[in-house]
């Protein structure tokens, strides 16, 4: 195991013991645990873009945008380059799955260099039942 399995899994002893009162973790926890982990800071680190590094997205999509700190649902449109901010609720999907709301705001140029980061809201598949 690395240095960073092992700092994980004390964590997990930690939180096991203030959920359950037992530390105790059997060796199929531990390695779901782990692989759990890994897969989650790996997400994490690749998914967050800074936007004065990185720039605007290459293509349209939506987003979950870190305005000082503030964070809001926004749709980048790279066919014009602009961010809109998604403040109504979804009143529907459009044929690729995407959400469609029912109010957007275009962003200010003062607000959009308030965007610290950003990260790509991943699109769901639609179960037919």
């Amino acid at each position: 195991m690395s240095k960073r399995d092992d700092e994980l899994l004390e964590a997990a002893k930690l939180y096991a013991w203030r959920q359950y009162k037992n530390a105790e973790l059997e060796g199929r926890d531990i390695s779901t645990f782990l692989a759990g982990c890994r897969c989650a800071e790996e997400r994490i680190m690749k998914a967050w873009r800074n936007l004065f590094i990185d720039g605007n997205p290459e293509r349209s999509m939506f987003v979950l945008a870190n305005l000082g700190f503030n964070y809001i649902v926004c749709e980048y449109k790279a066919d014009v380059k602009e961010w809109w901010q998604c403040d109504g609720y979804i009143a529907g999907y459009s044929p690729e799955h995407k959400p469609l709301f029912s109010a957007k705001t275009k962003l200010t140029p003062k607000e959009v260099e308030l965007i610290i980061n950003y990260m790509e809201i991943p699109t769901e598949p639609i179960i037919e039942k």
